[in-house]
């Protein structure tokens, strides 16, 4: 993240889509396969031991106190969704909806990280602008209405989930593996 930051830092109107921290998919679905087998003590065991490694991660990563304090909060609420997960979703949104988690997580961390060096900048929701219509294809013209809505009410540079979107039924959804890189090529 300091390697990308440092590039940012002269980018004045840039749009950065982000992926999930490195490993973090892969947890993110043995989560999900342990709640889908009912081995919901696995799936709660592994989520407070990548809890764990992420506030590691963000207290080495962030030196204000004050943005530390509220991406520490916007985490513990993240990981406190994950936890419920199991019984608030049905199967059909579960895996979906977990493995957005990690987009979510990478780009607050991005977001806030870029603030706590001065770095100015706006944190988009992939969710708000990428849908998929029923032939599971990109909704095209609702993503450049919706996207230039969003980029031009935020001057500056942007930080946008990739990967994840909404289905024709609004359920959060993604756009499968190497979904970050096709996000980008969207946007």
């Amino acid at each position: 993240m300091r390697g990308v930051a440092n590039i940012l830092k002269n980018e004045a109107e840039s749009l950065v889509v982000l992926s999930a921290i490195s490993g973090t998919t892969n947890r993110l679905a043995e989560i999900a396969e342990y709640f889908r087998s009912n081995q919901e003590h696995l799936a709660l065991k592994e989520i407070d031991v990548l809890e764990g490694e992420y506030k590691i991660f963000i207290d080495e990563l962030i030196q204000d106190a004050v943005i530390l304090k509220d991406l520490t909060a916007i985490l513990d609420a993240r990981f406190i969704d994950l936890k419920r997960a199991f019984v608030k979703l049905q199967p059909a949104e579960l895996e979906r909806s977990i493995l957005a988690q990690g987009e979510l997580m990478s780009t607050s961390i991005f977001h806030r990280y870029l603030k706590s060096i001065g770095v100015e900048n706006h944190l988009l929701n992939a969710l708000d602008v990428l849908r998929l219509k029923s032939d599971l294809e990109p909704d095209s013209e609702f993503l450049k209405s919706a996207l230039s809505q969003e980029v031009n009410a935020k001057p500056g540079l942007k930080i946008i989930q990739g990967y994840i979107c909404r289905n024709a039924f609004g359920e959060i959804d993604n756009l499968k593996r190497g979904g970050s890189d096709y996000s980008a090529s969207l946007f």
